[in-house]
């Protein structure tokens, strides 16, 4: 076994906080954080991509209709370290058309991503019904998929902070929103999990293959798909926490 290192991120900023606030902006590194939501980190070429957010006080969806068009139009959500450095050398993947129906929808701003490990970049957002598919390499971009029904998308918009937070354990049983994509290389198929909403409450996948949509399944909460193993998919679902016990699901699609 090799000798363990720690990788520090290095957002690669050299302004201070004070200079960062009085004058922020959608390319200051120094804005911006690990987004734990997705709580991935994937191979892209020779980078690792991870989800990044931006909750700067005077740079975000709030302060006003203009601002928050431009916040959402223009600040990242994916980054892209060195491992070997911990160095931040990219951010991409503004946020969707679709947050230009919506001005202040922060507890549903995440990216949903996986890669296939060399080129190619799968994402969409929380509310978006929209898959894309970019080639990292040669920068083209794909879209495709098809909205989950049903889904209650009747947003609530917020206007401050404080109201978010407040609001977003109640969001998000609520309201509908797409909540994990996998890709799996072996078979050449990406799933995509979306929670419906009230009043049913229900999760379901959708799984496509050459970006058509092949099969659509409903599941228990929680359920995550993680691996293959011919001829099985496994995925696991929520822990019991009273008994300690993991759930490991395992199954067949034939396609």
């Amino acid at each position: 076994m090799g000798r363990k290192q720690q990788l520090r991120i290095d957002w690669q900023n050299d302004k201070t906080p004070e200079i960062l606030l009085a004058s922020p902006g959608p390319d200051e590194s120094g804005i911006y954080e690990i987004e734990h939501f997705t709580g991935r980190l994937c191979p892209l070429g020779n980078y690792l991509a991870i989800a990044i957010v931006t909750d700067c006080i005077t740079y975000n969806g709030f302060r006003s209709n203009s601002q928050a068009a431009h916040f959402y139009e223009n600040s990242y959500t994916l980054g892209l370290i060195d491992p070997r450095t911990g160095k931040v050398e990219r951010m991409m993947c503004t946020h969707s058309p679709i947050y230009k129906q919506y001005r202040h929808i922060p507890n549903f701003k995440s990216i949903l991503f996986d890669t296939d490990t060399e080129n190619t970049l799968f994402y969409s957002f929380q509310i978006d019904s929209l898959i894309y598919q970019t080639d990292f390499k040669n920068n083209t971009l794909q879209s495709f998929g098809l909205a989950g029904h049903p889904m209650n998308t009747d947003y609530r918009e917020t206007n401050t902070f404080e109201e978010a937070t407040n609001n977003y354990k109640e969001d998000y049983k609520k309201f509908g929103s797409y909540r994990y994509l996998k890709y799996i290389p072996e078979t050449k198929v990406l799933f995509r999990n979306f929670y419906h909403g009230e009043p049913s409450c229900g999760e379901t996948v959708q799984a496509y293959k050459n970006q058509t949509l092949v099969a659509e399944f409903n599941v228990p909460d929680n359920f995550r798909i993680f691996g293959y193993s011919a001829p099985y998919y496994y995925a696991y679902g929520k822990p019991d926490l009273d008994t300690e016990n993991m759930i490991i699901y395992k199954f067949k699609l034939e396609i």
